[in-house]
């Protein structure tokens, strides 16, 4: 089990350690105190000389033939706790924390809940088990191999908890939402392991920046805990009203620290359990947009560019934006505009580029006028480098193109045209093919070059003419197709540009060759000097060293 220095973490095992009814009393000013409901005063058995106490207070060892406990009072699981606030309180940051040898020690098998037919008991045994179940164990340190029994009682504990959560129904009372998210938020709220990049991954190919997943070992016990999780958030017995007490910004916040975890089966259930909150909880609906832009997408764009949980993000966001009423609220304009933007600009974009353009065409859908912002933005972070990220901009450039009229697009026909005569003479087939295929296929393409051909045609004249000289055979016939197409849309303008281009392509042949020709002088004349300097060099050590000698 691991031994955790933070003060928050040292609270949080604190209040799982200590009951609520042996807890001191909290200061008047502390947040977490609930006004209707003060905690008691400490009882004589907090006051014992062993620093533990509380811990031994609550795993009580259950005897089960005579049903109490060994001390003859009746079992802890029976007496229901009084409904405080799970939250911490300036009281708990005082408790000491348990070894782990200590907390290990009382994790014992509680009775079954079938097993118990009171209703009142059975709910005393569901928040008991709750508290064992808050334990925490150590799966990657030194204690990785240890309290093995007792780590199999935890997880089969939670195993009847979710299934006496998903069999059973009004599980989920005010009185356990407290035990049920603090139990949650003990397992699941961690430190991640560190994101150490190694050097050779510094400037790797971006097909190679894809890793593979690496399994949590702590999955038996965290998979039963997201589920109950889930069954929480969905079930009709919790009330969103009352649930946002524990529900709250700052459980959100943690939730999406969560997302970079390397295992992708706890990124799913995070995905669910977030999609699940944000369409539940409306008050959160607005924060946690805001929350996955600011605590997520901008530290990953503009600052460490790894971040494993981009593309379960965005397809919340994309279920999200598929919800979007008409007309889009500027609101709704700003998060386009500052949080999926920007997201083009990694060079991992490969890794979750498939959402990212389903919320791109879910935007344009909704107002096409986003359509400029979005072809700027392409070209702004236009790959030059990556043959692979090239295609994926010209696959989302193709999108958006099918989704608009040309109308839309004038103010950036000339730079998108620019860009598309330089992707159509790529080396590249790949590059070439679906450059080509953009320009000679979609109807909006040809729609501007129809309106404007005397302004855009001549952009595309020079490259489509070199790729005579292409190595693909691909290319040399959709290059062949988009010129019988210029053709056929205007001959003259076709033609005119034809001659000029060869007249231009001489032009540029005879200024090569005087360029060539005068950088061959240049080279020469450098030879020349670079010998002199050299045969002046070897008989100036002579002459200096007799000057010395003179002087001496």
């Amino acid at each position: 089990m691991t031994k955790h220095n933070t003060s928050s973490e040292t609270t949080e095992a604190a209040a799982i350690a200590t009951p609520t009814s042996q807890r001191p009393p909290a200061d008047d000013n502390a947040s977490s105190t609930t006004a209707s409901h003060p905690p008691p005063p400490p009882s004589s058995s907090s006051s014992s000389s062993s620093p533990h106490a509380p811990v031994a207070k609550m795993f009580t060892k259950y005897d089960q033939s005579t049903k109490e406990n060994i001390d003859g009072t009746p079992p802890l699981w029976m007496k229901p706790n009084s409904p405080r606030h799970f939250k911490k309180t300036s009281a708990d940051l005082k408790s000491p924390r348990p070894s782990e040898e200590e907390l290990a020690m009382f994790v014992h098998p509680l009775p079954l809940l079938r097993d118990v037919s009171n209703q009142n008991e059975q709910k005393a045994l569901f928040i008991k088990k709750l508290e064992l179940c808050s334990v925490k164990f150590d799966f990657t340190g030194p204690y990785a191999n240890a309290f093995e029994k007792e780590k199999e009682i935890k997880r089969k504990t939670l195993l009847e908890l979710v299934e006496f959560a998903e069999t059973k129904s009004g599980v989920f009372t005010p009185e356990t939402y407290g035990p049920v998210i603090t139990m949650i938020t003990c397992n699941i709220f961690r430190s991640l392991p560190p994101k150490v990049q190694p050097a050779c991954q510094a400037e790797a190919p971006v097909e190679e920046l894809e890793e593979e997943p690496r399994p949590d070992p702590a999955w038996p016990h965290l998979l039963p805990v997201y589920t109950l999780f889930l069954e929480f958030v969905v079930s009709r017995d919790t009330d969103p009203k009352l649930a946002l007490e524990y529900i709250d910004k700052s459980l959100i916040i943690k939730l999406l620290q969560l997302f970079d975890s390397d295992d992708p089966r706890e990124r799913e259930y995070l995905r669910t359990i977030l999609h699940r909150i944000y369409a539940k909880f409306m008050p959160l609906r607005q924060f946690i947009r805001m929350a996955i832009a600011n605590v997520v997408f901008h530290p990953f764009v503009f600052e460490t560019e790894r971040q494993n949980g981009i593309a379960e993000l965005l397809e919340i966001l994309g279920s999200i934006i598929n919800g979007f009423s008409l007309p889009l609220k500027q609101e709704h304009k700003e998060f386009f505009h500052r949080a999926i933007l920007p997201l083009h600009k990694p060079r991992t974009l490969v890794t979750y580029h498939k959402q990212l353009l389903y919320c791109m065409v879910q935007f344009i859908q909704k107002d096409t006028s986003l359509a400029v912002p979005a072809i700027t933005t392409l070209l702004k972070y236009w790959p030059v480098t990556s043959a692979k990220k090239e295609t994926l901009f010209l696959h989302e450039l193709e999108e958006i193109l099918e989704r608009v009229k040309s109308e839309v697009i004038e103010p950036i026909l000339k730079p998108m045209f620019h860009r598309l005569a330089k992707c159509m003479s790529s080396k590249h087939c790949d590059v070439a093919e679906l450059a080509l295929v953009i320009l000679g296929n979609n109807d909006t393409i040809l729609d501007a070059l129809e309106r404007h051909r005397e302004e855009l045609m001549p952009i595309i004249m020079g490259p489509l003419i070199e790729n005579s000289f292409h190595w693909s055979t691909n290319v040399h016939e959709l290059t062949q197709s988009l010129q019988k197409l210029l053709l056929d849309m205007d001959p003259v303008l076709y033609e005119e540009r034809m001659r000029r281009h060869c007249v231009e392509s001489d032009s540029e042949k005879i200024s090569r060759q005087v360029m060539n020709r005068r950088w061959s002088v240049l080279e020469d004349r450098a030879g020349d000097n670079n010998n002199n300097n050299n045969s002046n060099n070897e008989e100036r050590p002579l002459s200096s060293s007799r000057d010395h000698n003179r002087r001496a």
